[in-house]
């Protein structure tokens, strides 16, 4: 039997989840597999919920649904509540292109169901160019998913068994939840992997890993242990935890799975030829990504099994004697939810606000700020507002007499300033609301550069429609040419530039917001930029340029801000497709700010200067060295070009590569 109601250790365990959460985001280039602390928390979740619901039938005979749901809405919804408040307002203070949508957002999070909102969206889990504020709520609406469906499961197999007695269904419900708990865990793994076996290739895995039906099975494996560890152990173990070798063993369980989530959570900073060798190459083969194919194949459910034999060691020790928890940790897991809802948004708003400094002060600066603001608000969160409403308790009102009202004490100065903080957070998160705009400032200027494009094509087709009047019929071939095709020569124009042989541009959405200003400036220069383009793309897009002959002999490649993992395999794919064949290449590498993956376009943009040495025929355009000392030209995802002054910094980068790599031999 349970020797005190709460178990010891589980407290640290959520300790544990909540700073794998926070490596991870805030400095993602350390811990890019420290997203395992929410799979911790999932298969925390999955144990107590189903640990309270057995032992609420052991001790009533019966389960409350209703009140099990209004117990949890009430244990999520008012701190979610205010996290929005706070968050909504602080995001006046920073551009408002992160508050494009942000109502829709809003809505998702107070709707428990905002990871189907990011799959409905399309927008990736790691998408650090403009990241929704709200994103991270995705895991919260997984729990109020598993809440609705698993306690009305568990409810009904109760109700199913109501005739037998007590023991004897508890006997039965156990093992046919167990059976419903292995097969919805299984179902869930398996989907997880149809969902992301594109992953290898360079696919998005966000849809699998967001979906509840795919990530359902960390949930269901904290269900299965809670169901045989939750809530009573037999006998037997009760007698093989007294024995300190078995207390030693549980304690080491303990160690070696901190140990094992921390080294599949953390990058280890090794040389290349470390990484090749011994301990070096186990730490390196540990390690897991967001992006990592691995991840979805094993880490995940690697993962979730330590973590309920973890819970299991602690369980087994709450027997005898339960462990000594350190407050700190202490401290950390019963604020987890609090420090879990409010660090993502404050990180994006002090990236924003830090991001004039130099590149290794925001590094740091944000991150800590972030910290420092979180845990007193996680802090506020936990004492007057999650312990407020968790336990739902109404005092009863005391009978007054009118002339009670006349001698009543003053007004609480707390009360007062807790009433005047609310009013304050609706007024300016309703002013956040109202304001926000419809398309994010890039999205205009993308739209602008379109529209000019067009323009100028329908223009050039008019052109030419009126010299080719009377003309045979098949000169209509020779007239229409694509919308980012050839820009035409004019003499008087000042710095413009002409290449021997053509120039061909492919590129993404940077390039795209500069396309006027190319075709402007280099003559017969054709631009072909697209939004999202990474370099898996661009495998097609040049093989189709060099089915038809028309890749202009000087090639320009600008795909250096959505990077894949093949990314540089996929470039050296196209080069080597290249060789022999007679043309100068111009790579430009990207900049990418400092948070989430963006440091990923940075190391990207280190490998590309690189290139050159292998391939003598490839001239860097370094707008990524560009961009890090000019950021006043980027907007506020610190990745696209705000204005006329950045688009003719960008071409003039690019054309004074263009001018350098005329003196390289060809390929």
């Amino acid at each position: 039997m349970l020797k005190s109601k709460q178990i010891q250790g589980l407290d640290s365990l959520r300790a544990l989840g909540v700073i794998l959460v926070l490596m991870y985001h805030l400095f993602p280039v350390y811990f890019p597999g420290g997203f395992l602390g929410v799979d911790i928390f999932f298969a925390f979740s999955g144990y107590l919920i189903t640990a309270l619901l057995i032992q609420e039938f052991r001790n009533k005979h019966h389960i409350a649904l209703v009140d099990f749901y209004r117990r949890r809405v009430r244990r999520l919804l008012p701190a979610m509540a205010g996290m929005l408040g706070v968050s909504l307002s602080a995001s006046l203070l920073i551009s408002s292109d992160f508050r494009v949508g942000i109502r829709r957002q809003a809505a998702a999070v107070l709707g428990f169901v905002t990871n189907y909102f990011e799959i409905s969206g399309g927008k990736s889990y790691e998408d650090a160019q403009l990241p929704h504020m709200f994103v991270h709520t995705w895991t919260l609406s997984v729990e109020m998913h598993f809440y609705l469906i698993w306690a009305a499961v568990i409810a009904i197999v109760f109700f199913c068994l109501r005739k037998k007695e007590p023991g004897s269904a508890l006997f039965h419900a156990r093992r046919i939840l167990t059976w419903l708990a292995m097969l919805l865990a299984g179902g869930s793994y398996l989907l997880m992997r149809m969902m992301t076996r594109g992953v290898a290739g360079g696919e998005d895995p966000s849809a699998g890993y967001f979906a509840t039906h795919a990530h359902f099975f960390p949930i269901m494996l904290g269900a299965l242990t809670a169901l045989h560890f939750g809530y009573r152990t037999k006998p037997v173990w009760e007698k093989v935890a007294a024995g300190r070798r078995f207390r030693a063993l549980c304690i080491g369980v303990l160690a070696l799975g901190t140990a094992a989530l921390t080294a599949m959570s953390l990058r280890p900073q090794l040389s290349e030829e470390a990484q090749t060798h011994g301990w070096g190459r186990l730490l390196s083969s540990l390690c897991l990504s967001f992006s990592d194919a691995k991840t979805y194949s094993w880490g995940l459910l690697l993962s979730s099994v330590i973590v309920c034999l973890m819970i299991i060691a602690v369980r087994l020790l709450q027997e005898t004697k339960p462990l000594r928890e350190l407050k700190i940790l202490v401290w950390l897991g019963t604020r987890s939810f609090g420090i879990y809802l409010y660090h993502w948004p404050l990180l994006i708003i002090f990236q924003q606000l830090f991001q004039d400094l130099r590149n290794d002060a925001v590094v740091w600066a944000a991150p800590l700020a972030t910290l420092i603001f979180t845990m007193p608000l996680a802090e506020i969160s936990f004492r007057l507002v999650e312990n407020k409403f968790r336990s739902g308790k109404k005092k009863k009102a005391e009978t007054m007499e009118y002339t009670d009202y006349l001698e009543r004490k003053p007004v609480n100065k707390r009360a007062i300033a807790a009433v005047l903080a609310v009013l304050i957070l609706l007024a300016s998160s309703g002013t956040a609301l109202a304001t926000a705009p419809q398309i994010t400032s890039l999205e205009r200027e993308l739209t602008k550069e379109r529209r000019l494009l067009d323009a100028e094509y329908f223009q050039q087709v008019n052109d030419q429609f009126e010299k080719l009047k009377g003309s045979p019929v098949d000169s209509y071939e020779y007239a229409v040419q694509k919308p980012n095709g050839p820009s035409t020569y004019n003499p008087t124009a000042p710095d413009q530039k002409k290449y021997s042989g053509g120039v061909t541009m492919i590129g993404d959405s940077v390039m795209l917001g500069a396309a006027t200003t190319l075709r402007s400036t280099i003559v017969g220069v054709t631009v072909d930029a697209v939004v999202s383009r990474n370099m898996r793309k661009g495998i097609s897009v040049v093989d189709n340029y060099l089915a038809e002959g028309k890749l202009g002999k000087n090639f320009v490649l600008g795909l250096s801000t959505n990077i894949v993992p093949a990314s540089a395999s996929d470039l050296r794919e196209i080069l080597d497709n290249l060789k022999g064949k007679g043309y100068h290449v111009v790579l430009i590498t990207g900049y990418g700010g400092t948070g989430g993956t963006l440091a990923g376009i940075k190391k990207f943009a280190e490998y590309l200067r690189t290139v050159p040495d292998d391939y003598d025929f490839v001239v860097v355009a370094d707008w990524g060295a560009y961009a890090e000392s000019h950021k006043n030209l980027l907007t506020a995802d610190n990745i696209h070009l705000k204005d006329g002054d950045s688009r003719r910094a960008y071409v003039k980068v690019i054309t004074t590569a263009l001018d350098t790599v005329q003196s390289k031999p060809v390929s």
